[in-house]
């Protein structure tokens, strides 16, 4: 297991601590690799960008100068927060207790998990990656090798099913890779900015859940694909208008796939691209989703006795 961090010398100490108690407690084994990521932002942001930021909702500036803050609260009274999206199902004008604050942090594991991850040293002989949260709890054995199946497959990205983000939360991401692939593709890239073209145009909202799945390490690490993302991560949209990984991922597959096609659930033949699993997918019980769950000795306790 890798785990990419940016804690100190003395905090990095205690986490592996505790990631050792957990991990024999829950029986299980295997190496745990840590390493320090120094962050940098992109090119072109700056605090003073940030201090000056566009992001805009229902017509108004809803970014202040951003400050760490508890992910997912409602800004109070006075509270600055990074780019502030509506609850899901929300309408305009958005009342203030719908609107969630986006602290920086948050702000900056986006960008990490785009771009800065895929140049990481640690990632370097690596060609089918999972990611699992650290706030989520594996609950049941999935039953099968999905890097295996993957390979098998030829499936890009595998995830539980195909969401779509809330306004306020993605705007002009989709349209400005789409408008640097085609670029790309009339200056000779192996690049399918067709297979955005001829997506829905009502769906420039698509996103593969970040909590947990699985991909193909070797597309991510591509040149081609990291000259995507080096662009759309120097934009500033994941800092202006809060654009995410989430929204990256469906890109990313979709732009560098050839003869793109959805998957369908478990046991499809062959599709290109995307493929779902069941036990990716929320609400099927292989995983259990607990914000800060680690930090409640009680449900760790009950979730490795299940």
């Amino acid at each position: 297991m890798i785990v990419f961090h940016t804690m100190d010398a003395k905090q990095e100490a205690k986490f592996r601590k505790t990631l050792e108690t957990k991990a024999a407690k829950a029986h299980a084994s295997g190496d745990i690799e840590l390493h320090k990521v120094e962050f940098v932002y992109p090119k072109g942001i700056s605090d003073e960008f940030l201090a000056n930021g566009k992001c805009m909702l229902c017509g108004n500036n809803m970014f202040t100068k951003v400050v760490p803050g508890v992910f997912g609260a409602p800004p109070a009274a006075g509270k600055k927060c990074s780019c502030t999206c509506p609850n899901y199902g929300s309408k305009c004008p958005i009342p203030e207790s719908e609107q969630q604050c986006w602290p920086l942090p948050y702000l900056h594991m986006n960008h990490f998990f785009m771009h800065r991850m895929w140049k990481e040293p640690a990632l370097k002989d690596v060609d089918f990656f999972m990611r699992v949260d650290a706030d989520l709890y594996v609950q049941r054995e999935l039953g099968f090798d999905v890097f295996e199946s993957m390979a098998k497959k030829n499936c890009h990205f595998a995830t539980g099913a195909s969401g779509a983000e809330a306004p306020g939360c993605y705007e002009g991401q989709h349209e400005a890779a789409l408008a640097w692939a085609q670029k790309a593709k009339a200056g000779g890239m192996e690049i399918y900015p067709e297979n955005l073209a001829n997506e829905d145009p009502k769906r420039p909202n698509e996103v593969y859940w970040g909590g947990f799945h699985a991909g193909d390490a070797r597309m991510f690490k591509h040149p081609n694909q990291l000259a995507f993302s080096k662009h759309i991560t120097e934009l500033g949209g994941v800092y202006t208008h809060r654009w995410s990984d989430q929204l990256h991922f469906p890109l990313v597959t979709r732009l560098f796939t050839k003869d793109y096609s959805d998957g369908e659930e478990q046991g499809s033949t062959g599709p290109k691209g995307v493929c779902y699993y069941e036990f990716f997918k929320p609400g099927v019980k292989y995983f259990h989703h607990e914000h800060r769950g680690s930090d409640t000795p009680a449900f760790w306790n009950k979730c490795t006795s299940d």
